[in-house]
């Protein structure tokens, strides 16, 4: 498998399908009726966001654009951000869902430690490279 097949599978895909996943989950009027499962927005929310922002951040860390290259946190925060925010305006359309600023916040709060995770592990990985 050729190294940009193989990034794809590796890096974007999981990133794809993950953007995909919270599309979908925000479409259904009533999740925990259909899913069968009942988490609290505070906790949810952050989770969810936590996950996509790591995966952004390894997805864009792998990126040949070198505008994203550079400034991988930044444009990474951008877009889960933003991401956020268009996920709320997309569940204002959906009967039976609401668009709230408190879950945009959640989110952010789960992008602010998905960074916080971030830097610690690329620190460490970047001390044991260096060593």
């Amino acid at each position: 498998m050729s190294g940009g097949l193989r990034a794809f599978f590796f890096y974007w895909l999981p990133w794809y399908l993950y953007l995909t996943a919270i599309f979908a989950v925000s479409a259904i009027p009533r999740p925990e009726e259909i899913l069968h499962v009942t988490i609290k927005d505070f906790l949810m929310h952050p989770l969810e966001f936590l996950v996509l922002c790591l995966l952004t951040l390894r997805a864009f860390r792998q990126s040949g654009l070198s505008f994203i290259n550079t400034r991988v946190v930044f444009m990474g925060v951008l877009f889960c951000l933003m991401y956020a925010a268009s996920d709320e305006f997309h569940q204002f359309f959906v009967p039976g869902r609401t668009a709230a600023f408190v879950d945009w916040i959640y989110d952010s709060l789960g992008i602010l430690t998905g960074v916080l995770i971030y830097y610690k592990a690329y620190a460490k990985q970047t001390a044991s490279v260096s060593a």
